[in-house]
Parts: structure tokens; sequence; C-alpha cells
């Protein structure tokens, strides 16, 4: 989805005819409404010639992109304190075939229920987004060497987005494997059924980090193993989780950095 939304919020403002209606998902995703707006505007920027108008607009984006990531640091400061991920298992051997692996190395966390580990990483995919999208305008604004602030801002949003898919990749085995999911077995969920909305759920965020390529390959190779994994243990093909993945309503599509010289920039500066 890149068209803009229409106008938002409405006459009650953002929070609705009560305040109190309002939760941490719900505040999530009104933070995140502004994101197919400002993809679509980025894009339609990429290749548009250097006029004054054009920065102007450059400029624009770059002031709602860090609106949004400000906001979205926010709400990640401000979630209920067990919605927080608990570090349970360190994992420290590199796989020798990570398409097949489990589980990537580094800490592997746990969550109170996989419906919160899933809005979770709804906040980690909108933060690589907000990052890819103010690396492209300021690479846009300022090609690379010309100012060392471009250069410290490419730097930060590979640390933001490679911080948000490590997070990503320590959930996996929480969403896949029923015997980490302690509310599901307190509430006797069916182990299988678990696991389907686990990997279900893990569908989306796992499309977006795979694809980002200021990711290490290794790492990206892993993630698609994991996509893969979902498809098999599932029955689907790789179109199918492919539509599954493209399904997301705010967010899909994301400004990957291969999508602009952004990837070739921050790859010289890691």
């Amino acid at each position: 989805m890149e068209k803009p939304l229409d106008d938002f919020p409405g006459p009650h403002g953002w929070y609705g005819v009560e305040e109190h209606e309002e939760n941490a998902a719900n505040r999530l995703s009104l933070i995140a409404l502004d994101l197919p707006a400002l993809r679509s505007r980025a894009i339609a920027l990429k290749g548009a010639p250097r006029t004054s108008e054009h920065e102007e607009e450059a400029r624009s984006i770059l002031e709602l992109a860090k609106m949004i990531d400000s906001n979205l640091q926010e709400w990640s400061r401000t979630i209920p304190d067990d919605w927080h991920y608990r570090t349970t298992k360190m994992v420290y051997d590199m796989p020798e075939d990570v398409s097949q692996s489990a589980e990537w190395p580094g800490p592997q966390h746990t969550y109170k229920d996989v419906h919160i580990a899933s809005i979770i990483n709804d906040y980690r995919v909108c933060r690589i987004f907000c990052q890819c999208v103010l690396g492209a305008c300021t690479l846009w604004l300022t090609p690379p060497g010309q100012d060392p602030q471009t250069k410290a801002t490419f730097v930060h949003a590979n640390f933001v987005i490679q911080q948000m898919v490590d997070e990503i990749s320590a959930c996996v085995p929480y969403h896949m494997n029923y015997d980490m999911q302690n509310n599901a077995q307190q509430i006797g969920q069916d182990p299988v059924a678990a696991e389907a909305v686990g990997a279900y759920c893990l569908v989306w965020p796992l499309y977006v980090a795979a694809n980002t390529e200021i990711v290490p390959q290794r790492q990206r190779d892993w993630l698609s193993g994991r996509l893969f994994h979902i498809g098999t243990a599932f029955g689907l093909s790789s179109a199918q989780v492919l539509v599954m993945a493209r399904q997301h309503v705010l967010t899909c599509g994301p400004m990957y950095p291969s999508e602009s010289a952004a990837a070739d920039a921050v790859l010289e500066w890691k």
C-alpha cells in the first residue's frame, strides 16, 4: 500500500470519543497511520530533479519521518511493563547451514503472549521504515562525501535498523515453539494452533527483515529460511507466503535501502 490515507484524526481528535478507550496497541496504530503517505511521498521524490520545490518537499518528508520515529520511540518507553520481552537464553554458535537453523545467534526473547510479541514487531517494522526514509531523503538532499552529517545519519539509520532486525530474530523461536509459550500452555491452547498463530504473526516482520539489504547476507538467509520453513510446515507455497506478507494493511511494501543509493552509502560506512 503506497497511497496516502484520508485525513486523520476525525472530529474527536487522536483519542476518539474517550481518551481512556485508547490502549498501547491503538496508540501504535495511530502513530503508524502517516507511514503510507510518507512512503508515497518519498518514492515520488526518488527520481525527481533537484529543484527548490523538491528540496522543500524532501525536508518536509524528513521532518515527518523524524516526528514519527520519535513518537515510536516514545511509544516503546510507555508500553505496559508486562509487554517487555525477557531474555531466556543465549545462542553463541553460528550454524553451518543458516537456512535450516531454528535460532539466530544472540539472545532469545520470550513475551507474555504471541499477540503482544506481534505488536512489538509491528513497532520494529515501523522503525525500519522510518529509518529507510530518513536515509533515502538525506542522501537525496546531500550526496555522500559532501556533509559529515549525512554520514552520521546513515550510520545511525544502519544501527537502528540492525537493532530492530536483531530483535525480530530473537523472538522467532518463541513464536514457533509451543514449549516457549507459557500463556498458550496455561490456557490450554492446542499446540498446533498456537504454533500456527505464532508463525502467521511472524510472516510480515520476517519478510521485511529478510529484504532489508543493510542487514548481513547470512542473517537475511536465515530470515528467508524461517519464511520458507513456515511455508513448508503449513503447506504454503512461496507465493502464498509472499501474499500473506503483502496483505499487511498500514505499511505494506517498505522502502528498502535497495530502492535507492542509500544501501551502497550505508554499506560503505559500516
